[in-house]
């Protein structure tokens, strides 16, 4: 990354110290009420846009700040991969394995897919249940798997590596330190959430390292927002209650 700007500085504090801890006080807030928050069907599309339009503005600024410190479109990773792709592509298989797996192993009993039922419910209360909300909803899923990467994988990951240097350990705490705040920042999905979004995260970022391009890790971040948009109207839909007992 060449020499850093003001303007780098600024977005770096933004994206990696102040929206974690906007959005810590906002999940502290709603955690202290009795209820779960409930989102009608109205609600949720004006939040998937909204939330959308956020990214979006972020991503543009991000761009802006990288233009402004004299980079290219290659250095942020947005063109063609610069070196070989099979270690990159290998790890973006292991992942999905990894991922595919956990998501089977929440729904695999009913004792399990109750207790996932009831922690989204608890912690995402805002996914999509119905045909329409998950259209809607598919706006944000590209949106977050653009935008996030850009921001928290192809700049936070730089602007760590200036300072952390080029050693193994130096690029390990690059991608570890972005992946912390950008889990961190899901932290109202719950401390399991968190972790997962950790080692997501940290797949992503060494897929960047070794292929020096986002596009991988835009595709698999857009596969797991999707399945989750997907899963939304089977953990989210009320239970039928019949004879005496609750069937999913």
């Amino acid at each position: 990354m060449n020499g850093l700007t003001v303007y780098d500085h600024a977005l770096a504090i933004l994206a990696g110290l102040v929206l974690p801890l906007g959005l810590a006080l906002v999940n502290r807030k709603s955690r202290r009420q009795a209820e779960p928050l409930r989102f009608d069907s109205a609600q949720k599309i004006a939040l998937y846009w909204s939330n959308s339009l956020i990214l979006w503005i972020l991503a543009v600024a991000t761009g802006l700040v990288w233009w402004l410190g004299g980079r290219t479109l290659h250095d942020l990773g947005l063109l063609a991969p610069p070196r070989p792709v099979g270690l990159g592509l290998t790890l973006g298989v292991i992942f999905l394995a990894v991922y595919a797996n956990d998501t089977w192993l929440q729904l695999a009993t009913p004792r399990r897919l109750a207790e996932t039922r009831a922690r989204w419910r608890r912690n995402t209360p805002f996914m999509p249940r119905t045909g329409l909300e998950i259209r809607h909803s598919l706006v944000l899923v590209a949106s977050a798997a653009f935008c996030e990467e850009i921001v928290y994988r192809g700049f936070l990951i730089a602007y760590c590596g200036h300072f952390t240097g080029p050693s193994l350990a130096g690029q390990c705490a690059a991608i570890g330190l972005p992946a912390a705040v950008f889990a961190v920042c899901h932290f109202y999905q719950g401390v399991r959430a968190v972790l997962k979004i950790l080692v997501l995260a940290g797949f992503f970022g060494a897929i960047l390292e070794v292929t020096g391009s986002l596009w991988i890790p835009i595709v698999l971040h857009f596969i797991v927002d999707l399945v989750g948009s997907l899963l939304g109207p089977r953990l989210l839909q009320p239970e039928k209650r019949t004879a005496g007992r609750i069937e999913p």
